[in-house]
């Protein structure tokens, strides 16, 4: 983790076009994970390794961002249909990008609840309590929101071909739905090799929607009506 130190000489804030990042000797990080990371870090009465495991899952958030906004970048307008070989390692690949960013949510989530019943059990005035348990929730939600969602956005807006809208829009459902020849991404997600997000899962990422600053900012809410082929319903 790159620490949230705009007076260090060093560290240098900039913005890929849609999120603020840090950067530090070549190396980037998501201000908003940094901010998160600093606030899990500070909280008091949570051993030294649930907070290690929670910046470490922030870490793995980080490096699947910017790796899916290069992938993104690379693949931007192309669509392989004269390639077929091509477009079949292009779904292939978003499906193993997306899936792979499953197992980091997993991990975020796992390390949120280590913190969490760390900080219900902490021996505090019941408001202090309060207080620090909905300061996780808030600190987990703003991490997916503004960490993790972002990855699935990236690998959702490379299987656009950047074509006309209408035609454009009918070959990024080809690759997310899959032709009677090829199939597409949520057919490969839905495949024993690959994860999709549960049920279980969903409703965890619900839960925490409920502090996220509106409603339209609601990751759950999203994946419903936006990404359906990430889900395993």
């Amino acid at each position: 983790m790159i620490p949230n130190s705009r007076d260090a000489l060093d560290i240098i804030e900039r913005n890929d076009g849609r999120h603020d990042y840090l950067l530090h000797e070549g190396d980037k990080y998501l201000l908003n994970l940094s901010e998160v990371g600093s606030g899990i870090v500070s909280l008091p009465g949570v051993p030294d390794e649930r907070k290690e495991s929670y910046v470490t899952a922030l870490d793995d958030v980080n490096r699947r961002y910017f790796d899916a906004r290069e992938f993104e970048e690379d693949v931007r307008g192309k669509y392989h249909r004269y390639d077929e070989e091509a477009e079949r390692n292009l779904r292939s690949a978003v499906a193993e990008g997306a899936s792979n960013a499953v197992g980091t949510l997993r991990d975020l989530l796992s390390a949120y609840e280590a913190v969490a019943d760390a900080v219900k059990t902490n021996d505090v005035a019941h408001a202090e309590r309060k207080r620090l348990v909905r300061a996780v929730d808030k600190y987990t939600n703003r991490a997916i929101r503004q960490g993790w969602y972002p990855v699935v956005r990236a690998y959702d807006h490379a299987l656009n071909p950047g074509e006309r809208i209408a035609e454009g829009k009918t070959r990024k459902r080809h690759r997310m739905y899959g032709e009677t020849d090829m199939p597409g991404v949520s057919q490969l997600l839905d495949t024993p090799i690959f994860d999709q997000v549960t049920p279980e899962e969903l409703k965890a990422v619900r839960k925490l929607d409920s502090k996220a600053p509106d409603k339209a900012t609601r990751v759950a809410t999203r994946l419903v009506e936006h990404h359906r082929w990430l889900l395993d319903d």
